[in-house]
């Protein structure tokens, strides 16, 4: 005879267990679940019920978000309660969940919710589920008409709420998320998540202040909140309080020093502040704490990793952590983005496009990836097939100002001014709304990849391509409206100096590109066009070429300063290094035009004074726009 209260004491004491280990962590709460599944386990050999199935596979849930079990484990024992109550809704719920949000088994899920549905139409519950499961598909329209229809049924379901306004913020309806997030709060004044949320849309929308605001505000709430600490230090780091990002993800390590979120985000403000032996250090940290975060891996932290390595120009270990990023998700678009790249800035472009192609063929409606894709065949100078990828973004997004600008700088350097112009202005028009986001501070061609849109840039190519058309006047408009934004930006007083370049007044040029290098000591191009001015005008080719000796200690992969130095030392008669510079620059770019054009000029068999060669300065003199597209 089947002792059934012994099985309810047995069952008693399962939940008792597993209720104790919530309120615990770390392997404390692991052993109380443990012992939980033993008595569950008593009470099954007793009596098979659904429920203690359900109660099983519930404490089985909880050891497996910390990858203490595998979700195997914890459907089996849904499905076991669901041979004995085919309609049991708890079981039903739990095992759609664990199918669509951990196994990624998506049509079975959705069977699961829409039987829960068919069984219980006023229960909101199982299309809040389904919900989500199309959120993961990144069908966010389908997400939000299973949300409409849970509001209908409980309209003060702040978690519906909830879920509506992130499915609009991804759709990049902004103002309805908003509303929907501010009613979750209005609903429920003590969770946070709502707060923490609403500074996301603002931060994704370069409203950096107003984040800020409502991270403070999610704080007041909970001002132990490790993740809105992380995320009010990103904000400061936009904000270029860079003390204050530190400051606040050293708070959320006191609270958790293994929290790989927190450890990314602080080696994210590290490499912003140059500083990537720092920020590695961080990444490493995240990398090894992520296996310890509920539903995380290393794959952020293994990209932003590769960056700092692609800055310290350690190729092989830039690809080697996209490689480990590809064994965990083979089939994540941006780690091919990311991977094409760093092949992208070592120059191995056939490579780049192998993997910007292999990205899209992921997900073709990325516009990053479209964007990257540009700027790569825009610095191989392939401005059509550039403008292609342009305006495939264009397509999927028509007010997309970093797509229209960066058209406009493809046209630009086919020639097309006039048409580029027109493209720069519809850029400027929408880029006005968030006038100032600091440059990067790398000066290489690639700075492309790093922060964008912004009007600085905008306004200089404008500035350049008015140049072009001899309206120097407009152009230096351009220039001014930009120092106007940010008088310490080394990038606008480089292309002013351009523009004096081109009206020939040497001095005034050469005054541009000191105030541009007095900014940043750093600043290559004004180097190098400095060097220019005074070898071409005024034959003061040693301090020239100390000019560009000291951009390619700044950036050893400048192929352009490898150029310039050998012919500054053919003109100072050095013949051997001028060979040496000159084969540094074509092993650093093969193709590259100015190069070819000095090697065609002398003949290094037997070096030559060539009257031809007084054209080689000039032709490879630097004009930024042919090398800044943004993103």
């Amino acid at each position: 005879m089947v002792d059934i209260s012994s099985a309810k004491k047995w069952s008693e004491k399962g939940t008792k267990l597993h209720k104790l280990g919530r309120k615990l962590d770390g392997e404390e709460s692991f052993t109380k679940y443990e012992e939980a599944i033993k008595c569950f386990d008593k009470a099954l050999g007793i009596e098979p019920s659904a429920k203690i199935w359900n109660k099983k596979g519930n404490s089985f849930w909880n050891l497996a978000l910390w990858k203490k079990r595998k979700w195997e484990e914890v459907l089996e024992c849904y499905d076991k309660a669901l041979e004995i109550e085919p309609d049991m809704i708890d079981a039903l719920i739990s095992k759609g969940d664990v199918l669509g949000l951990k196994l990624k088994k998506y049509k079975e899920a959705i069977k699961c919710y829409d039987k829960i549905i068919e069984l219980e139409p006023n229960n909101s519950k199982p299309l809040i589920n389904k919900a989500d499961v199309f959120y993961e598909l990144k069908k966010y329209k389908e997400a939000i008409k299973c949300l409409d229809k849970a509001i209908e049924i409980r309209p003060k379901k702040d978690l519906a709420w909830y879920h509506k306004g992130l499915s609009l913020k991804n759709l990049k309806k902004y103002k309805e998320a908003i509303k929907c997030l501010e009613k979750v709060f209005d609903l429920n004044p003590k969770d946070n998540s709502s707060l923490n949320s609403l500074g996301g849309i603002c931060q994704e929308t370069s409203q950096y202040k107003k984040a800020e605001k409502y991270y403070e505000m999610a704080l007041e709430i909970d001002p132990e909140d490790k993740l809105v600490m992380s995320n009010k230090a990103r904000t400061s780091y936009f904000l270029e309080k860079f003390d204050d990002a530190i400051n606040w993800n050293d708070k959320a390590l006191e609270i958790d020093p293994t929290d790989a979120y927190v450890w990314n985000t602080k080696g994210l403000v590290h490499r912003r502040l140059g500083k990537t032996k720092q920020a590695i250090k961080c990444f490493d940290k995240a990398i090894k704490y992520s296996k310890y975060m509920i539903n995380d891996n290393p794959i952020s932290p293994l990209l932003n990793k590769a960056y700092a390595l692609m800055d310290q120009n350690i190729f092989e270990k830039a690809i080697e952590c996209c490689d480990k990023a590809l064994e965990i998700d083979p089939q994540d678009p941006w780690i091919f983005n990311t991977k094409a790249t760093i092949y992208d800035e070592f120059l191995k472009r056939s490579k780049a496009i192998e993997c910007f192609d292999k990205a899209l063929e992921i997900d073709p409606t990325i516009l990053d990836v479209w964007n990257n894709k540009g700027i790569m065949l825009f610095n191989s100078g392939k401005y059509k097939e550039s403008i292609k990828c342009y305006d495939k973004v264009i397509e999927l997004e028509p007010n997309n100002s970093l797509a229209l600008g960066n058209k406009g700088l493809s046209l630009h350097n086919s020639g097309k001014y006039k048409e580029s112009i027109k493209y720069y202005d519809k850029a400027i028009k929408l880029q006005t709304k968030n006038p100032r986001r600091k440059l990067p501070k790398r000066n290489t061609r690639h700075a492309a990849y790093h922060h964008g849109p912004n009007l600085i840039i905008t306004l200089c190519n404008k500035g350049l391509a008015l140049g072009r058309l001899k309206e120097f006047k407009k152009a230096n408009v351009c220039f001014d409206k930009a120092l106007e934004i940010d008088p310490k930006e080394p990038l606008i007083w480089y292309d002013k100096g351009v523009m004096f370049e081109r009206l020939e007044k040497w001095e005034d040029a050469i005054k541009c590109h000191d105030t541009a290098i007095e900014i940043d000591a750093k600043s290559e191009y004004p180097l190098i066009n400095k060097s220019v001015i005074l070898s071409k005008i005024y034959h003061e080719h040693e301090t020239a070429l100390t000019l560009c000796e000291k951009v390619i200690s700044l950036n050893s992969k400048n192929a352009l300063a490898f150029n310039n130095a050998g012919f500054y030392l053919i003109k100072l008669g050095v013949k051997q290094k001028a060979k040496e510079y000159i084969d540094k620059s074509l092993d650093l770019d093969p193709t590259n035009k100015n190069t070819l054009h000095t090697l065609r000029t002398y003949n290094f068999m037997s070096i030559r004074s060539s009257p031809s060669a007084e054209n080689i300065i000039e032709s490879s003199r630097p004009i930024y726009d042919t090398m800044r597209a943004t993103s």
